[in-house]
């Protein structure tokens, strides 16, 4: 069952006047975009849509990246109360949602600042690292929390006591 409220006439006219703004001019679709957003009624998808929006208008990277992260947690909320398959018609509106937070997420990762993107690469490593080490068999840590893995005990077992 499809939500009606996904089909307000207002909210789409409002964000169809932001997105249909020159690319230069992004600075003035701000408030219309903010406007939306403070309406309590306004509905995840045209939600999601104006924080996607919003993220590619404002100049400040790290205000771009909350309202992504916002758009973001919206979707994941939105997809649980309706997940795939629900509704044809959801389904539609959900994809595009995705597909517009997919391209915010290449946008920001193409205009990430260079200290940022350093602290995640060595973040990464370190993970990366500390995953390496958590699956690293060669200790000599003979610990195999009770279990007999190379056979060693069978013999003891077959003695009896």
């Amino acid at each position: 069952m499809a939500p009606t409220t996904f089909s307000n006439p207002n909210w789409s006219q409002q964000l169809y006047t932001a997105f249909s703004m020159p690319r230069n001019d992004k600075q003035n679709c701000i408030p219309i975009l903010q406007a939306i957003l403070s309406d309590a009624n306004v509905p995840p998808y045209w939600r999601i849509q104006a924080l996607v929006a919003l993220a590619s208008a404002v100049t400040d990277w790290y205000e771009a990246e909350e309202y992504q992260q916002e758009a973001e947690i919206l979707y994941r909320l939105t997809y649980m109360v309706f997940p795939k398959g629900c509704d044809d018609e959801t389904d539609g509106l959900l994809a595009r949602n995705r597909n517009l937070l997919d391209h915010l997420a290449l946008e920001l990762e193409d205009t990430m600042p260079d200290s940022i993107r350093a602290l995640r690469e060595e973040a990464e490593a370190e993970d990366e690292q500390g995953t390496d080490d958590e699956y690293d068999d060669s200790d000599d840590d003979e610990s195999d929390n009770g279990w007999d893995t190379d056979g060693s005990h069978d013999e003891e077992d077959e003695a009896g006591p």
